[in-house]
């Protein structure tokens, strides 16, 4: 999971994160607004994933040195069929400054806005984002823990429930916009 951060374009409002929409055919988080990621491929590691998930989902390129690691979290997810899965997790910033490209439509991500970070749109996004984006992005702390979370119904994710959660935060560095 990937969060581009820069400086407010109006240089009053903060710092910004970049989110992007998730269109219908994606597999978790369809049609909410949420982070770049995804899958991991075979032998490779969460840095490389980071940056290749970004640059498919968004068409901005980053290079692994320039992320800053601010969590992990494993997913629990049991689906309306009663499939269940499980999802590592790790957690990046990235100054927008250090990637290359401009925010762009793709198949996975149907719109990008960035957003002031007292402003993000939580009831449009998965509810989970709401126990732990705060704290890493506003909070300044780092995560680490798990979240179980219950499909209640299968093509619209804003509806998960949250059955359990287990998540410990610290203190971190200051976040790096530059």
């Amino acid at each position: 999971i990937v969060f581009p951060l820069r400086q407010a374009s109006d240089g009053k409002t903060g710092i910004e994160g970049l989110f992007g929409y998730k269109a219908a055919t994606c597999k978790i988080g369809a049609l909410t607004w949420g982070s770049y990621g995804g899958g991991k491929r075979k032998n490779e590691s969460f840095l490389r994933c980071a940056c290749r998930e970004l640059g498919e989902e968004s068409r901005i390129h980053s290079h692994p040195s320039d992320l800053t690691l601010v969590g992990a979290i494993t997913f629990h997810r049991t689906k309306v069929t009663g499939n269940k899965s499980i999802g590592a997790c790790q957690i990046y910033t990235i100054p927008y400054s250090s990637c290359t490209g401009h925010p762009t439509p793709t198949k996975e991500m149907l719109d990008h806005q960035w957003y002031p970070l007292h402003q993000i749109p939580y009831d449009k996004m998965m509810p989970d984002y709401k126990l732990w984006l705060p704290q890493i992005l506003v909070g300044e702390k780092t995560v680490n823990g798990e979240i179980h979370i219950r499909e209640t119904h299968p093509k619209n994710n804003l509806l998960d429930e949250i059955t359990s959660h287990s998540l410990e935060f610290q203190e971190k560095r200051v976040l790096v916009t530059a």
